[in-house]
Order: C-alpha cells, then structure tokens, then sequence
C-alpha cells in the first residue's frame, strides 16, 4: 500500500513517525506463550498482553530500513521522530552514528535548565496560534550537537495550574481535618499526628513543600 501511495501521489519519505503499543487480549491465552499480564496502555491490565521494550526495538528498525535504503533514502535521510520512551541515550547515539536526523521529547524534565527562559515565554519566544485553539509559544536553543525546542502551551499551561489548585485545595482540607480532630481530641499522641502529617506530605509531595507545617508537642502533651 505504501508502495502504491508513493507511486500515485509523488510522495516523499521526509519523516517516519516511530512509536510502538501493546495488544491486549479478551480471554486467557493459556497457549500464547507470549501474552503476560502487565501494564497496559489501553488501560486494560486485566487481560494477557503483548508487548516489548521499546528501546531496544530502534536498532532493529533501522537495520530494516537500511536494506530497504536504495527505494527509502533515493534523496535524502529522512527524520526519525519518536518519544521519551525510545529516546534513551544509547538510542540517540545510534542515530547520531548512523547520520539520522532526529526529532525527540527528552526523558528528563529539561526545563529546570532554562528557568530564565520560561520566565519571559510571551516576550521572547514565537507565538504559533492554532485555529480555535489556545496559544503554543517556542524558541529554539542552539548547542554544538543540535539544538533544542522549548515549548510553552497556553491550554498546558491552564490545566496543569487547574491541577495545581485541586491538588492544594485538598491538601489543605485535609491539614483542616486534622486540626479538628486534634481539637475535639480524637488523634492527640504525638507520634500519631506527626504520623497523619506525613502521610499527607507523601500524597501531595509538590504542593506539602509550599507550606511549613509545625507541631506543637507540648500543647499536645498537656491536652493528653
């Protein structure tokens, strides 16, 4: 079919998009010695899965693509795009050593590096505006081995601060409710309160180191 789109419609390999999934089944596949149960992306972890890791798949891929390489690559390389979950260090060394140009999310949170930048998104990045949607903001960042893209959605942006206040909304009412069962004496030993306050910080870990939280353990010895 591919081979028959390009012969119709002219078209050239620019870029291949490389991503990978799972398949799950409905039923046991007791005979299947491949399916297994484990994380489904499709949000289906109660049915036997196929699936692999989908790093060391790349090297496979491109050894397919290189003997197809006289009909694939007539006028040039085209760019190998693909996500987090395949851009491992080893991967992108690959590329780089095979001459691939490569478009990938980084694995780590990169934009603790560029603080500054992301301060001044609306002054000194480009603005892209979708039809009917909300803004996406970009700059490009030049460095000896490539460059990179910083990103900034407007509509991101909105839910993950909507996310944000949820989460402080609710760590809040529960540090209210223990204040009240502290007052009317239901938790009082010291070790259980400071019990209860770190199981909260362990829920809401981001928002928790916003607020100090103290305890008054002698208050709480004389009310005991």
């Amino acid at each position: 079919m591919r081979d028959r789109k390009i012969t119709l419609f002219s078209f050239k390999a620019t870029l291949f998009f490389y991503d990978l999934t799972n398949t799950y089944f409905e039923g046991n596949c007791l005979k299947n010695t491949l399916a297994k149960r484990g994380k489904s992306k499709q949000k289906r972890s109660d049915c036997p899965l196929v699936t692999q890791s989908e790093p060391k798949t790349l090297k496979e891929i491109l050894n397919e693509l290189y003997s197809q390489k006289e009909e694939l690559f007539k006028e040039h390389i085209p760019t190998i795009v693909m996500d987090r979950g395949i851009a491992t260090k080893e991967n992108i060394e690959l590329l780089r050593s095979q001459h691939y140009p490569y478009i990938a999310i980084e694995r780590r949170p990169a934009e603790k590096d560029f603080p500054d930048e992301f301060q001044s998104v609306r002054d000194t990045f480009e603005k892209i505006s979708p039809d009917n949607k909300q803004a996406v903001y970009i700059k490009k960042i030049l460095f000896d081995e490539g460059c990179r893209v910083l990103c900034c959605s407007e509509g991101r942006e909105y839910k993950e601060r909507a996310i944000s206040t949820l989460q402080e909304n609710r760590f809040l009412e529960a540090l209210t409710s223990l204040q009240k069962s502290v007052a009317k004496r239901n938790i009082l030993l010291p070790e259980k309160v400071a019990l209860r306050i770190g199981r909260l910080k362990e829920r809401y870990p981001t928002v928790s180191r916003l607020y100090d939280i103290t305890m008054d353990v002698a208050e709480l010895n004389k009310m005991i």
